[in-house]
């Protein structure tokens, strides 16, 4: 208690320690915990294949037919497929037309123009893509089948093209100069599908592709047995191959998103970001034991009359090794207590950052960080302390007591 400053500054090297591990560890988790609900969404049991516009056979360039049977051949001479759809997407113009039932929304007219992407889907989209509806409701096969110019827009394309909260649904929206009328819209999941805006499929080769936005053509597959990704996938780009003439062997022609091994891959690189933290943490406390160890030498030299006077009044070796391996756990414990706190209160202050900010994911504290961080804290404890009191335990009562 005397030497204040000195015991806080010796302190301070594992109190950054603690915070920084629990710190890091949490945006790190908060970035898995992302990437987790992506895939989820994607799925593991998926097949997204998407089509070029051209394929090469022999030094010739041929057009590649966006067919949409493709999606039916498929159901059919494919076991292992359960259920297919067809996604046809690019980006447009989009504005919000007249004002908002009830006067919200500002003025009349076209107001707000943006760029969205506009996603025509096929029946069995909803098997294959986890849309969660906030308002109103999904596009369903009849708005296919007629054509209909209905949409469901994502939360962010309603907050942008009405306001923030707005429920858009019976709002009208142009789409490249196309008017639709909004019949839902989709809750915020903070991936690329917020801003999409959903259209029946004929009802955007009708009224979009006839303008000449052809967009991106991608078939998606769900699979019965995702343990046969890799044979369905092969038979299915040779079936195609045969199909449309190209080789089965050219990527380019068929670009399959294989999200099996890039989540494989990401699981990976997540695990050595963590081993990369709690390694980067283990060597701050490593430096704050360092200064545990130095304070404790000093402590002892200070100390050496009062451990030999100890020593003469019967204290044995083993008690006087308990006392200063007590105080170096005392100094480390206290010092991880407040590493803990500040650690927890400056995640706290970064949650309102990440519910501003779609680039920074909000952080995940778990159970498992703040306990490893106060395992790996005392085990620094009892080793910094370790050589510093065998010292002192080992100190001849009779010089001790000498020592001026």
């Amino acid at each position: 208690m005397r030497q204040r400053t000195r015991t806080f500054l010796t302190m301070f090297g594992i109190i950054w320690g603690i915070a920084a591990v629990i710190i890091l560890v949490a945006i790190i988790q908060g970035f898995k915990s992302r990437n987790q609900q992506f895939f989820a969404g994607v799925g593991v049991n998926k097949l997204l294949m998407e089509y070029s516009d051209t394929y090469e056979l022999n030094g010739i360039v041929y057009p590649l037919e966006h067919d949409i049977s493709d999606k039916n051949f498929i159901l059919k001479y494919c076991p292992n497929i359960e259920a297919a759809t067809i996604e046809v997407s690019s980006y447009h113009p989009m504005e919000r037309v007249g004002t908002m039932e009830g006067g919200g929304g500002g003025g009349g007219g076209m107001k707000t123009f943006n760029f969205f992407g506009a996603v025509g889907v096929t029946d069995d989209y909803t098997k294959l893509r986890d849309y969660k509806i906030q308002y109103g409701r999904l596009i369903s096969i009849i708005d296919d089948d007629t054509s209909q110019k209905v949409c469901v827009v994502g939360a962010p394309v309603a907050e942008e093209l009405w306001s923030e909260g707005v429920n858009p649904v019976g709002q009208q929206l142009a789409i490249s100069g196309v008017v639709f009328t909004v019949v839902g819209m989709l809750e915020e999941t903070h991936s690329f599908s917020d801003y999409r805006v959903i259209l029946p499929y004929s009802t955007y080769e009708n009224c979009l592709a006839a303008q000449g936005h052809g967009g991106d053509f991608t078939l998606m597959l769900l699979l019965k047995n995702a343990k046969e990704y890799d044979a369905t996938r092969i038979r299915i780009m040779r079936m195609l191959a045969a199909r449309h003439g190209f080789d089965p062997n050219d990527e380019n022609a068929i670009r399959v998103q294989d999200f099996a091994r890039f989540r494989e891959e990401t699981v990976k690189l997540f695990a050595m970001m963590f081993i990369l933290v709690y390694f980067v943490g283990m060597m701050t406390l490593a430096i704050g034991a360092v200064g545990v160890t130095n304070i404790m030498l000093v402590n002892v030299k200070e100390r050496t009359k009062e451990i030999g006077l100890r020593k003469a009044l019967g204290a044995t070796a083993g008690k006087i090794l308990w006392q200063f391996i007590m105080e170096a756990l005392l100094l480390t414990v206290v010092g991880g207590l407040v590493g803990i706190t500040i650690g927890l209160l400056l995640v706290a202050a970064l949650y309102p950052i990440a519910a501003k900010t779609e680039a920074f994911p909000t952080p995940v504290v778990t159970i498992s960080s703040i306990i490893i961080a106060a395992v790996v804290n005392v085990l620094v404890g009892v080793i910094a302390g370790s050589y510093p009191a065998n010292q002192a335990a080992r100190l001849d009562p009779i010089q001790s007591l000498r020592d001026q």
